[in-house]
């Protein structure tokens, strides 16, 4: 094609010198656009020879991406993972929340974190020191390194043992305070406009 192009170019060079005066008006636009059609496809081409760029990188990729897709992740790789997406996403909201996060996270080690996943979410519930919080991912945590997408933190206040303790006491039941003509404690309430 390029040297279809080339000899293109070298006939309308030729054409441009061996015009006679009497045709020169005319002919110099005709040649003109000649030249600008040889000219725009030379480079075109050359263009387009300069994005396909090398064979086979395609392939590779392709290739590479398929054996990715395809391996198997043994379960090592998932709890090593796993445990470095949580020391990360920990020393992240640290960092966020506290100016002096280095000592609230000194001790942070996989073995310090408790943890526990909802069922059918990317969803993890974490202990650590006395901290909870809850980090929601976007993909697997266990198969991708990421830091969580959302996250909610609390901290376990001192007296909040004491007063879960008292509420969870089981307290003596109150009277009912319902008319003597209605008796609630024959079994449930039935929905308005139902017929006993």
């Amino acid at each position: 094609m390029n040297q279809f192009l080339s000899t293109l170019l070298r006939a309308c060079i030729r054409r441009c010198f061996s015009i006679s005066k009497s045709q020169a008006p005319r002919a110099s636009n005709v040649l003109f656009s000649q030249a600008l059609i040889a000219f725009l496809l030379t480079s075109s081409l050359y263009s387009a020879d300069r994005i396909t760029g090398t064979d086979g990188v395609i392939n590779d990729f392709a290739k590479t991406e398929e054996y990715i897709k395809n391996r198997k992740i043994s379960k090592e790789y998932r709890k090593k993972t796993l445990e470095k997406n949580l020391t990360n996403a920990i020393r992240y909201t640290m960092h966020k929340k506290f100016p002096d996060y280095q000592t609230r996270i000194k001790d942070l080690k996989p073995d310090a974190i408790k943890f526990e996943q909802e069922k059918g979410t990317f969803n993890y519930f974490l202990s650590y020191k006395d901290y909870y919080i809850f980090y929601n991912f976007a993909v697997d945590p266990e198969v991708y390194l990421q830091l969580p997408v959302d996250e909610k933190m609390y901290i376990k206040l001192a007296d909040q043992d004491k007063e879960t303790a008292e509420s969870s006491s089981p307290a003596t039941p109150a009277k009912s305070s319902a008319p003597a003509g209605n008796d609630s404690s024959k079994g449930p309430n039935k929905p308005i406009g139902t017929n006993p």
